[in-house]
């Protein structure tokens, strides 16, 4: 509601990782926070993921929001 996005963009959580590591998402950082979520965006279109948008090492450059406003105007 403070953002309010209203409808347009669902924001989901995922508490104890169970989503992502079923995705395939997490990995292990060790000392640094243990198991962890990848960075990554997904494109979901009526329950369908239409596009996994996922983040090599430590860049930023797929998963940001300029990328994924981009491939929504494919």
């Amino acid at each position: 509601d403070a953002l309010r996005i209203g409808e347009k963009v669902r924001l989901l959580s995922d508490g104890n990782g169970a989503y992502n590591q079923t995705m395939g998402l997490s990995m292990d950082t060790g000392n640094f926070g243990g198991i962890r979520s990848k960075r990554y965006a997904m494109i979901i279109t009526d329950g369908q993921v239409k596009g996994v948008f996922v983040e090599e090492d430590k860049s930023f450059e797929v998963s940001k929001a300029e990328y994924i406003l981009e491939q929504l105007q494919k």
